[in-house]
């Protein structure tokens, strides 16, 4: 996040000032990129999402999207992890598109916290399937041929 703004302009081919005629700051610009990394991401989670079934099935639809895209699209991946992470963000709401598009996971989720905060139980949940992902993603790096095995072994850690 501590890329010079010039430096950004240069890698997407256009000036400076170009840059800013798009976006207000370099916030507005990380904030417009987190917004469509999450779009893109939940409008692959929304697709042939399984609302009527049980709640495995839902996050095991969630885990198998995730996991594919994060593998397929590493470099979107890696910048959402970093966007997330960047303090620049920390007032984006948690009510994006992304969880929009697993309301069914949700609302079920909701059903059973375990504290006062809902949306705060609903995030734990994200987080330990994120941990649960790098580690997958960190492994099929170092053994290629085992994307299958890793990904299933991170699906049985995460639901048991």
């Amino acid at each position: 996040m501590g890329v010079p703004t010039a430096e950004i302009a240069k890698r997407a081919c256009v000036s400076k000032g170009a840059l800013f005629l798009h976006f207000s700051s370099k916030d507005e610009l990380f904030r417009q990129l987190h917004q469509c990394l999450e779009n893109d991401l939940a409008a692959l989670l929304a697709a042939e999402y399984p609302a009527d079934a049980s709640i495995e099935r839902q996050f095991r639809h969630v885990w198998e999207c995730y996991i594919d895209w994060a593998w397929r699209a590493q470099a979107r991946h890696r910048a959402l992890r970093q966007l997330e992470m960047s303090s620049r963000l920390r007032n984006v709401s948690r009510e994006t598109a992304l969880f929009s598009a697993i309301d069914g996971v949700t609302s079920t989720v909701n059903q059973y916290h375990i504290s006062g905060d809902r949306t705060a139980t609903f995030l734990f949940l994200c987080n330990v399937m994120e941990s649960i992902a790098t580690t997958v993603l960190d492994m099929m790096a170092t053994d290629l041929g085992g994307f299958d095995d890793f990904k299933s072994l991170g699906w049985i850690t995460f639901w048991g």
